[in-house]
C-alpha cells in the first residue's frame, strides 16, 4: 500500500492506494549520445499498458557546462505534448515542427 495526502479530500486526510504495477527502466544511449532510463515507452509495452503515457524518459542526475549538452537531432512530436519537469537547473525543449 502506499499513502498519499488527498488534496480534494481536505486539509490533512490520508488516503490509501494500492500500486498496481510498476516498470523496470530500460538504460539507453538517445540523440547525440546523452544516456536515458526509460520505464515507460519501451517497444515490447503496449498503449493499453501505459495508456495516457507515451514514453517516459528521465535523464540524470547529470550536470552539464553551458552549451555543453548536444541534445538530439530535430525531430516532430506528431501532435503529442512533451512535458519537462526538472528538480534544478534549466533546460528546453523544442519540437521541430514548431
Amino acid at each position: 500500500m502506499s499513502r498519499v495526502e488527498s488534496k480534494s479530500g481536505g486539509q490533512g486526510n490520508v488516503e490509501e492506494r494500492t500500486v498496481v504495477k510498476t516498470f523496470k527502466a530500460v538504460t539507453r544511449k538517445e540523440g547525440a549520445g546523452f544516456t536515458i532510463h526509460r520505464p515507460i515507452g519501451d517497444s515490447e509495452m503496449s498503449t493499453a499498458t501505459t495508456d495516457p503515457f507515451l514514453m517516459l524518459d528521465e535523464l540524470g542526475p547529470v550536470t552539464y557546462g553551458k552549451g555543453e549538452f548536444e541534445g538530439a537531432p530535430w525531430h516532430p512530436h506528431r501532435g503529442i505534448d512533451t512535458v519537462m519537469y526538472l528538480k534544478e537547473g534549466q533546460g528546453d525543449h523544442q519540437d521541430s515542427t514548431g
